[in-house]
Parts: C-alpha cells; sequence; structure tokens
C-alpha cells in the first residue's frame, strides 16, 4: 500500500487485532461480508480489520463505531464454501488509519493511510537481543502452558518488526491492550511493551507454582 489514501474494504471484528506480519483464519458468513469478499477478489484482494470501540455489543449488525487504527491484509488460500461462504487466511500488510468513510452499508469501506512502523532501520544489538529474548521467552511460555511448541515461526531470521508483531497478536490479552499495541508507532516501545506482559505472565506462573506447593512442612 502506497502512501496515498486508498479505498479499502474494512471488517470489524470483535476481540480481534491483526498485526502486520500475522496470519488470522477467518470463516465469513454473514451475507454483507460474504459481498465484501466477493468484491475484494474482484479488486486487489485486500481488506482491513478494524476492532469495534467499547459498547459495540447490540450494535454490530448495524455499524458501531470502530478505533480510527487497524492493519490492512491481503486474502489468501480463499475456499469458497456452501451457501457463499468463505474461508481464507488475512496477511497482515501494514499498519493503516481510517482517514474517510466512504461507505458504511452493505460494508464499510475506508480511504486509508498506510502508517510506517518507526525504528525499523538498522537494529542496534540491544533491539536484536530484546527480539531474541521475547521469542524465546513467548516460546518457551506456550510450552509451559500447552506442553507443546506453539505455532508461531519465530527465529533469528526474522526482523524484530515480524517477531514483535507475531508476539502480539498471540498475546492472550485483552482486545483493547491489544488494540494499543497496534496502535504505537516506535516498534521498539511495543516490544517494551510486549516484554511487559510476558513478564506479568511468567511472574503469574510463578505464584502458580509457589501455591501449587503448599507451606513448607
Amino acid at each position: 500500500m502506497s502512501d496515498a489514501l486508498q479505498r479499502v474494504p474494512v471488517f470489524p471484528l470483535p476481540r480481534v487485532v491483526l498485526f502486520p506480519g500475522a496470519v488470522l483464519p477467518l470463516h465469513v458468513f454473514e451475507p454483507r461480508y460474504r459481498e465484501m469478499v466477493r468484491d475484494a477478489m474482484a479488486g486487489r484482494g485486500e481488506i482491513a480489520m478494524a476492532l469495534p470501540k467499547p459498547g459495540w455489543e447490540g450494535q454490530y449488525r448495524g455499524s458501531p463505531p470502530v478505533h480510527s487504527i487497524g492493519c490492512l491484509g491481503s486474502m489468501r488460500n480463499v475456499r469458497p464454501l456452501s451457501g457463499g461462504r468463505f474461508l481464507f487466511d488475512l496477511i497482515g500488510l501494514s499498519r493503516v488509519k481510517f482517514e474517510e468513510w466512504r461507505q458504511l452499508t452493505p460494508y464499510r469501506i475506508a480511504r486509508c493511510s498506510s502508517l510506517p512502523e518507526k525504528g525499523t532501520g538498522p537494529l542496534s544489538s540491544r533491539a536484536h537481543e530484546k527480539a531474541l529474548q521475547l521469542s524465546v521467552t513467548f516460546q518457551a511460555l506456550l510450552q509451559e502452558l500447552s506442553g507443546m511448541k506453539g505455532p508461531l515461526q519465530l527465529g533469528s531470521d526474522l526482523s524484530l518488526e515480524t517477531t514483535v508483531n507475531r508476539i502480539c497478536f498471540a498475546l492472550e490479552i485483552d482486545a483493547e491492550d491489544k488494540q494499543r499495541l497496534l496502535a504505537e508507532d516506535d516498534i521498539a516501545v511495543r516490544a517494551e511493551r510486549a516484554g511487559e506482559y510476558l513478564d506479568a505472565v511468567v511472574r503469574a506462573l510463578g505464584r502458580r507454582r509457589s501455591n501449587a506447593k503448599g507451606p513448607p512442612n
């Protein structure tokens, strides 16, 4: 997506925040969004995900307010299903800001501007260390909680941006907290905040282990 404003179909989905570099499996079954998918496939094959603002309950069938920052995604592996439904993967491309709503029904179309990530140039040794620390901590937590390695593909060959964004997408935290991570322009600051969430999980696991052991004899 260029820096110029672009018309993009918008898919508001409660409790879901997509990040650049992450993969979101979607099952689209509502009639207006089936139409959105067909129209997107006839064009660039791109839609933007948006998180509804708090209080969306009871308004979802209409057009509840959404946060002004979302994530543009590319539709891949599109599978038409019976009844006009679709299964596909949405690959996060870039953060976007919804500048102007050009259509609200049957689905929303917005004019969007791209929001580049700050701090994604040549990485300092500290940034490399932070990316590795986040990756190792997150994979260790997944193994601790599920007994197996998680689905994330994290490695030394990935950029700090991709590593941080995939972890942010996979974090089991409130959607509003994820939205705040997405809205953060500086990838290094986003990494620090993601690390704080991971540290909180580590501390909680430590307390759980201590309580399970019980008081000393």
